[in-house]
């Protein structure tokens, strides 16, 4: 047997893990604690971090998805 006959189930195998990691990490909560708000400093973090190249920082940081819909 060579590894020709492997390659449905390696293909299958790594969707299947590659699906079920993207949903526990959408669906479960054990990231959401990962990234603190600023304790009322937003902005002064906002006018300190304008020189820095986008992607390069996390505010503002939103707990509540309903958040983003806030100016």
């Amino acid at each position: 047997m060579t590894i020709f006959a492997f390659w449905q189930p390696i293909i299958l195998s790594g969707l299947l893990v590659f699906i079920a990691s993207a949903a526990i990490r959408m669906v479960m909560p054990w990231h959401r604690t990962d990234y603190k708000t600023t304790g009322g400093a937003e902005e002064a973090i906002r006018s300190a971090r304008k020189d820095l190249p986008p992607g390069t920082y996390l505010v503002p940081h939103c707990i509540d998805p309903e958040e983003f819909e806030k100016p």
